[in-house]
């Protein structure tokens, strides 16, 4: 008798996990319009009852330097890393400013960024901010910091050492692999870590500005973190300069008048969104009638009137689509805050979690 009844509770149990099972999975998020409650687990740094006083204490970005001695004691409170124990390098990348470097550290692969010389105040200035910056955050979703070269001021090239992660650029990495090749469990995991990325710096007063996939970088187990803090700024500023970052990700306010906000950023991870999707350049499927590509200002001007937005493929699942698309609203008031986007992926990662067990 004992043993039938054991049996028989197992047997509830079974099926009452199944039933739940499939309710979460048929219950997909609700269009975002209002905001919405958020679990303690999608906020790793801070915890939300520090949120509000983050908000109220955003991390402090010191003003470009004036004097070149300014430059030199500042950096010297986040020195600490002999470039003479930066051995093996190899280019990564170069751009106008900055390159970047693999070297090994002590026995550790690392990545090092050097500002390039001659550099003007402003380039100084945004390299010490970015090395600042990087300095105070902890985040499993933000590349890590480790050191910066800089024991005499910036007069010589400062070097900004943070992990190295191995697959690269989100860009790259998509660009590289077929659509197979990952998994929607991958991407939506790779899209968490990017919204909480930013669910951390916006609740530490932050913006990030700039937020690209050749700004989000790919570690081994393939999953996301963010990168290349050099143009961040508090949220206390009301305008940005409109040529920072690239038009692509760039929300359409921040094209027409050069206002950005927290919802400027959530415009650029839409664009993301879309990237993870079809592993396509954004508006790269956008062609003229003649079957050609538009130039590069055609689309910067659609791009900043509407008539153009990235897609996602017919096999996207819908509600990702939906997420994108409203991400990428014309109106900043529409877009979800950070915290309501990565909430609705997490639902999505808890259903396949659950359909898989």
């Amino acid at each position: 008798m004992w043993v039938v009844g054991t049996v028989v509770v197992g047997v509830v149990v079974v099926v009452v996990s199944v039933i739940l099972s499939v309710a979460c999975c048929r219950q997909r998020p609700a269009p975002i319009q209002t905001r919405v409650a958020i679990p303690h687990y999608i906020v790793y740094n801070p915890p939300p009852s520090q949120v509000q006083v983050a908000m109220a204490t955003p991390i402090a970005i010191a003003a470009p330097p004036v004097a070149t001695t300014s430059s030199a004691n500042a950096a010297s409170s986040i020195s600490g890393i002999d470039p003479r124990e930066l051995v093996e390098r190899r280019e990564l990348a170069s751009g106008v400013r900055t390159s970047v470097f693999a070297c090994t550290y002590r026995g550790t692969t690392v990545a090092v960024k050097s500002l390039k010389l001659p550099a003007g105040a402003l380039a100084k200035h945004r390299f010490l901010a970015e090395c600042h910056l990087l300095a105070r955050m902890q985040s499993p979703h933000i590349v890590s910091y480790i050191g910066v070269t800089t024991p005499d001021g910036l007069d010589r090239s400062g070097m900004l050492v943070t992990e190295y992660l191995g697959l690269g650029d989100l860009r790259n990495f998509v660009a590289s692999v077929p659509l197979s090749a990952l998994s929607w469990r991958q991407k939506l995991e790779m899209a968490h870590d990017i919204v909480l990325g930013l669910v951390y710096l916006h609740a530490s007063g932050v913006l990030h500005r700039n937020l690209t996939s050749r700004n989000v970088l790919v570690t081994d187990a393939v999953r996301a973190k963010l990168s290349d803090m050099s143009v961040a700024r508090e949220m206390d500023e009301a305008t940005m300069t409109a040529g920072i970052g690239t038009y692509r990700w760039m929300a359409p306010e921040m094209l027409q008048d050069g206002h950005y906000a927290t919802s400027a950023d959530m415009f650029s991870f839409g664009v993301l969104l879309s990237e993870l999707d079809t592993h396509q350049l954004p508006y790269a499927d956008h062609l003229s009638a003649s079957g050609r590509a538009y130039t590069e200002p055609t689309v910067m001007v659609k791009a900043m009137t509407g008539e153009f937005r990235p897609t996602f493929s017919y096999a996207c699942p819908r509600w990702f689509s939906e997420l994108g698309a409203k991400c990428m609203a014309s109106d900043p008031q529409a877009r979800p805050t950070a915290m309501e986007a990565s909430y609705a992926i997490e639902l999505e990662l808890q259903c396949l979690e659950l359909s898989s067990a």
